[in-house]
């Protein structure tokens, strides 16, 4: 509905919709003004969903006004609205927006190009956004906040509060921001997190921005410190140059670099002499030494990883590793995963069972990875070998060969067996074991709310328990 008088359309209601959906306004257009007000309403944003990758849910309503002259170049657009009864599926997102979210602001723009935010702000349950700045081609402004009121619903075992403040100053060519990370009141797994913070101050054009990055605070009882050289480019450019982190007596030292449609390169060594600094970080108990150091080398099309690491003794969980070593050169490792990889553990003891002269083998076999493991058990021998492939979201694993021996006990693999796993789920084809003049085999599928299994039993021994749990003591034989 409207009216078209001296050069001037004015248009006192349009809508735009169907039964969910709809936008609702008005407008006034002349050859030196042009305004509108209207309001967004979504009543299902479901329909949103695979746009943002996630299952939605809940309604959205929308104000907005808007002025402009098409002559002069101008323009403003403000705005203010909420979204209830939102549902975002599981993850940090939901934890942070909870069912409802207020939103407002408005920008301003000019013919030469300028831009200008003014009091944007975005507050859900536990997450509070709030900006403003200016961008002309001869300066840049940005001062953005964000904050979380309770950092349990970014990770479980956190508590606390967060914010992250950013100021951008200059002008395209010689920018300057500073960016900080903070925390208030914040625990992890019970202990507290004492002054902890993250800054960086860089310089320069966006196209290769750098400065210096910094790590501090106290996680209980330990302090946790680190810096780098960091330097953000053209083509999603990012190199960490000189880094070193040390919590407690603890230091990881080296580089990294990461640039978009090029090979990731870079090198870290640990030097973990005193594992105890860490029971704070990793909520557990635990105590030993550790050594090693990962690279990323190799070229774009198959790109490499190199990891070494030794411990002489590791205790947790209740369990103790006792001389651990660690070999591997790994290429393609982003896509279908190749190379060679060997794990010697002398001993792995816990307080129901001991392991010693563990062996992991890995290795190229014909596009798959060939492995070989082999080991004692309490007493008994074991050899399994097999081979595995990535294939889409899960791996297939082929088992060629097992083989325990326990005492004048004996169990062998009849055939060659399969499993597979992906999203969640288990596949088992054709495994069927020897053992001690029985048979077991099994068929079947598993997953986290369906079990189609198919089990028989004939004649097998008991005594193969006595392997796995000492001073069982069990004897004779099961059917079933």
């Amino acid at each position: 509905k409207g009216a078209f008088k001296a050069g001037a359309l004015t248009i006192e209601r349009f809508r735009l919709g169907d039964a969910t959906s709809q936008l609702v306004g008005s407008a006034a257009l002349a050859a030196d003004a042009q305004s509108a007000s209207v309001r967004l309403t979504i009543g299902d944003v479901s329909r949103f969903s695979t746009l943002f990758g996630r299952q939605l849910a809940g309604r959205l309503e929308l104000e907005g006004k808007a002025t402009a002259s098409l002559r002069k170049g101008d323009y403003a657009v403000s705005f203010d609205g909420a979204a209830a009864d939102l549902a975002l599926g599981k993850g940090v997102l939901a934890g942070l927006v909870g069912t409802s979210m207020q939103l407002a602001g408005d920008v301003a723009g000019d013919a030469a190009g300028g831009l200008a935010l003014r009091n944007f702000k975005a507050t859900g349950k536990n997450l509070s956004l709030a900006a403003k700045g200016r961008y002309a081609q001869n300066a840049i402004e940005l001062d953005h906040t964000m904050e979380v009121g309770d950092l349990a619903a970014v990770q479980p075992g956190l508590t606390g509060a967060a914010k992250l403040a950013v100021v951008v100053r200059g002008t395209p060519a010689k920018l300057s921001s500073k960016v900080r990370v903070s925390t208030r009141d914040a625990t992890w797994s019970g202990k507290a997190i004492a002054g902890l913070a993250f800054d960086f101050d860089g310089t320069g054009p966006l196209t290769a921005h750098a400065g210096r990055a910094e790590l501090k605070g106290r996680v209980g009882r330990q302090p946790l410190a680190g810096s780098a050289q960091v330097t953000l480019g053209r083509g999603g450019l990012f190199s960490a140059q000189d880094v070193s982190v040390k919590i407690g007596r603890n230091t990881m030292t080296g580089h990294l670099r990461f640039a978009a449609g090029a090979t990731p390169s870079g090198k870290l060594v640990v030097k973990a002499g005193h594992l105890a600094d860490l029971d704070a970080i990793l909520g557990q108990s635990i105590s030993g030494a550790l050594t090693g150091d990962v690279e990323i080398f190799g070229d774009k099309a198959s790109p490499s990883l190199r990891v070494n690491a030794e411990a002489p003794v590791i205790a947790f969980a209740g369990s103790t590793l006792k001389r651990l070593k660690a070999a591997a050169v790994l290429r393609d490792f982003t896509g279908k995963m190749n190379g060679r990889a060997s794990v010697t553990l002398a001993e792995l003891a816990s307080t129901t069972s001991t392991a010693r002269k563990l062996s992991l083998d890995l290795r190229d076999r014909e596009g798959r990875m060939a492995f070989a493991a082999a080991g004692r058990i309490n007493g008994a021998l074991m050899r399994v070998d097999g081979s595995f492939q990535q294939q889409g979201n899960g791996v297939d694993v082929t088992v060629d060969r097992v083989d325990l021996k326990h005492g004048r006990l004996r169990v062998k693999l009849v055939e060659r067996a399969q499993f597979g796993f992906a999203d969640g789920s288990l596949r088992i084809r054709r495994l069927r074991l020897a053992a001690g003049g029985g048979q077991l085999a099994l068929d079947g599928d598993a997953s986290g709310d369906a079990l189609n299994l198919e089990a028989r039993i004939e004649r097998v021994p008991a005594t193969i328990a006595n392997a796995f749990v000492p001073d069982l003591g069990l004897g004779g034989t099961v059917s079933g």
